[in-house]
């Protein structure tokens, strides 16, 4: 998928589905079906969090502390393990980015009940900033539309 994101807001599109959030509101958007569910968003809401690794990338520095920096195992890479900064159902992250510009290759996330999440990243780009709305979703759905407000 491609992530973009932006201070507080991103956008995720991948496997089919599509996500806004500008801080406040998240949409979920499945073309295919139709379907759209819209949730308001609370600072440091964990189910979020846990079905969305891209809100974890997004607000990392508030939600976890440095380890350890190690080099990798490639030596073009520093790996760089986190710790949360308080309760969390994340154990810790590993972060490895690239010496030559400091982007991302891959994340390893583990959580605390066992499962672990690896995202890898084929490239990434610093792009122009975005305008205020343009992670919002002012999109009129109509009645062929299924969709769930949740906020």
């Amino acid at each position: 998928g491609i992530l973009e994101f932006q201070d507080e807001s991103w956008h995720l599109d991948g496997n089919g589905i599509e996500m806004w959030c500008d801080g406040r509101t998240v949409w979920t958007i499945d073309p295919e079906s139709k379907e759209v569910v819209i949730e308001g968003l609370t600072e440091g809401e964990s189910s979020e969090m846990m079905v969305n690794p891209a809100v974890l990338l997004v607000n990392i520095d508030k939600l976890f502390d440095l380890k350890e920096t190690l080099p990798g195992k490639d030596g073009k890479t520093m790996l760089y393990i986190l710790y949360p900064k308080g309760d969390s159902f994340v154990s810790f992250v590993n972060l490895e980015l690239y010496k030559s510009d400091a982007s991302l290759k891959k994340t390893d996330f583990a959580l605390d009940d066992g499962t672990s999440i690896t995202v890898n990243v084929s490239s990434m780009n610093a792009g122009k900033k975005k305008p205020t709305g343009y992670f919002s979703q002012s999109v009129t759905y109509d009645s062929s539309w299924i969709v769930t407000d949740m906020r």
